[in-house]
C-alpha cells in the first residue's frame, strides 16, 4: 500500500508528499528523521485514517486520526515507558503528549510499517481514545 509522508512542523521538508510503498523505504526515512528535535509527521494512505507520528531521538508517539471516529493513541507498555511527558513540535507550536503515550522509537517504526503494509492499526499495541 502507498502512504504519503507529510512533515506537520516543517512545510519545507524535501520529503513532504513523498509516496512510500515499501517497508524498508519507510523505515529508512523514519531513521533519518529521528535525528531531529521532537516533531510530528503524518502518514496518509488510501483509507479512512492517517497516522500522526511524534518522532525524535529514541522516543515517539502515534495517534491515529479517523475521518468519522475519535482519535486513538498507542499506549506504551509499562516496561516500555522511557520518560515523562514530551512536547513534539507541530506547526511551530509544542504539542504535549502524556508519558503513557511515549513509545520507544522502534515501536513507533513497527506501528508505522504495519500501517503502510495493511492500512490498519497494529494489533500488537493497546490503543486509547484521545
Amino acid at each position: 500500500m502507498i502512504v504519503r509522508f507529510f512533515d506537520l512542523d516543517d512545510k519545507s521538508n524535501p520529503f513532504n508528499e513523498l509516496a512510500i510503498n515499501d517497508p524498508e523505504r519507510l523505515a529508512a526515512l523514519l531513521d533519518i528523521l529521528r535525528t531531529r528535535e521532537l516533531f510530528v509527521a503524518r502518514l496518509a494512505g488510501e483509507h479512512d485514517c492517517c497516522l500522526d507520528i511524534g518522532i525524535g531521538g529514541d522516543v515517539g508517539s502515534v495517534l491515529c486520526a479517523f475521518e468519522d471516529r475519535p482519535c486513538l493513541l498507542a499506549l506504551a507498555a509499562p516496561a516500555d515507558r522511557m520518560q515523562d511527558a514530551a512536547e513534539f513540535m507541530l506547526g511551530g507550536q509544542p504539542s504535549y503528549v502524556p508519558a503513557k503515550f511515549i513509545l520507544p522509537f522502534e515501536k513507533v517504526r513497527e506501528i508505522a510499517i504495519h500501517f503502510q503494509q495493511t492500512g490498519a492499526l497494529c494489533p500488537a499495541f493497546r490503543w486509547e481514545r484521545g
